[in-house]
């Protein structure tokens, strides 16, 4: 949750497409002035990048002053990523989403200092259990770097071959298994573990959903261009989920309309 709002703000955002949940983050970030509202839409300050703490794995644990880090932009950027130095973490650890402020540059490198911290732990690690000789390995699904799991090789053993599992990324404890490598239905549920999504939508998203009805009120888009009066075809397939393209050719003014629509 804290991710995507951070991506919305890193475009801007107004507050009534906002939940209670996103708006008390947002009460907080306003009261620390690292907020800039205009004609109602909300960005965070010029000076301030949303981003990732990337910390290298060589980096001083035990002493986070002496470590560097950099800051991973939520929203693209074409320039290198800002330095940390450990001194100006302020307790952010690796994973963890923040608001970084520009204070110089180093090492041909924009130089950040953290001002606000969102603790969100490191994701789900997606892992994959490989017989090696009388061991069972657990590799990253896409580094291939080996994750030193909770579970003993008793209870690895029993693991079907080449399982695919979710590990969590804080504990290393396995908490799911998503399938084996042979499945190809096992692919859809490595990308939604990736990027943190489900397979069912919550009961709040189907309320909410529900609420709109199956009409569009045309009065509530007085600033749209009514076209619902031209006969427009969709061009998905009859398998499609989603039917959010349609084409009308105007023979007479020889115009065509492309229609795409946004079904997220």
């Amino acid at each position: 949750m804290v991710k995507d709002l951070f991506y919305k703000l890193s475009y801007g955002c107004n507050k009534s497409a906002l939940s209670n949940k996103e708006l008390k983050i947002i009460t907080d970030l306003e009261s620390l002035g690292l907020l800039h509202l205009h004609k109602d839409v909300l960005k965070v300050s010029k000076e301030n990048i949303l981003g990732v703490i990337d910390l290298p794995k060589n980096s001083n644990s035990k002493n986070q002053k002496n470590s560097v880090a950099y800051l991973t932009p939520i929203a693209g950027r074409n320039d290198k990523d800002p330095i940390i130095n450990g001194r100006d973490l302020h307790g952010a650890k690796d994973g963890d989403i923040v608001i970084g402020k520009i204070i110089g540059s180093q090492r041909g490198r924009k130089k950040a200092k953290v001002v606000y911290v969102a603790h969100v732990g490191k994701p789900d690690l997606i892992g994959v259990a490989i017989h090696d000789g009388k061991k069972i390995l657990i590799k990253e699904f896409f580094t291939k770097n080996t994750i030193h799991t909770t579970s003993r090789q008793k209870a690895l053993k029993t693991l079907p071959r080449n399982s695919v599992l979710s590990v969590d990324g804080n504990t290393h404890e396995i908490k799911e298994i998503l399938g084996v490598l042979d499945d190809p239905f096992v692919d859809e549920k490595i990308v939604l573990k990736r990027y943190e999504r489900h397979e069912e939508f919550s009961d709040r998203v189907i309320n909410e959903s529900v609420a709109f009805g199956e009409e569009v009120y045309k009065d509530l888009y007085p600033n749209r261009k009514d076209l619902t009066h031209l006969p427009f075809v969709t061009i998905d397939p009859v398998t499609a989920k989603d039917y959010d393209d349609a084409v009308y050719y105007d023979k007479d003014k020889n115009v065509l309309y492309v229609a795409i629509a946004d079904v997220t």
